[in-house]
């Protein structure tokens, strides 16, 4: 494995090093640890695990999407996209989550062992129930997400209009939501393709 920018120094990445990806196959191992959390998560959980592609940005071919859907419906489902960069997409409640690398370029050299935990961390703040969501007002509205982290709160947000605040503000119920922890499982895991051919 290249040993890409691990000591830049106090003067930082040279301006060349942004943007330039040396060694993005180092990232695979995020596939990895990602297929073994689903598996871990579908034996331990009572989940639907549904299968799919969607377009990749880093590839003309479709990226594989693996999506497990809890049992309650008060607890959010977790939707893993493994692109070709190669990375992975987390997404939970309503478009939340995280990507691993968050950028991947020379420059920022994210640490694949740092990426692998952000990974886990996502994943088990969503198994958990400990992230929710909300509705925000100052100068326009905002959709914010928080998650609970064992090392202390993190949060972001996204602007939104008004036909997304009222859809959200449905899906809410009100202003704010909490999601549920994931029930532990009681039988037998269930798989199923979305879209598949018969």
């Amino acid at each position: 494995m290249t040993n890409v920018g691990h000591m830049w120094g106090s003067q930082g990445p040279p301006p060349e090093a942004y943007g330039r990806v040396t060694d993005a196959q180092r990232y695979r191992e995020l596939h990895t640890v990602a297929h073994s959390l689903l598996n871990d998560l579908q034996q331990r959980f009572d989940v639907t695990r549904e299968l799919s592609t969607e377009s990749d940005r880093h590839s003309p071919e479709p990226a594989p999407v693996v999506r497990l859907v809890p049992a309650d419906p008060a607890a959010s489902a977790l939707t893993i996209v493994f692109d070709a960069f190669p990375g992975v997409l987390v997404r939970m409640g309503h478009d939340g989550g995280t990507h691993q690398p968050v950028c991947g370029c020379d420059a920022c050299d994210e640490p694949v062992e740092h990426c692998a935990e952000q990974l886990r961390g996502y994943v088990e703040v969503c198994v958990t129930g400990a992230f929710g969501e909300r509705l925000v007002h100052d100068d326009t509205w905002w959709h914010e997400r928080w998650y609970e982290f064992p090392t202390g709160v993190s949060w972001d947000r996204a602007p939104l209009d008004v036909p997304q605040r009222d859809a959200l503000r449905e899906a809410f119920a009100g202003d704010e939501m909490r999601w549920a922890p994931w029930p532990q499982r009681r039988r037998r895991p269930v798989e199923k393709s979305v879209g598949a051919r018969p």
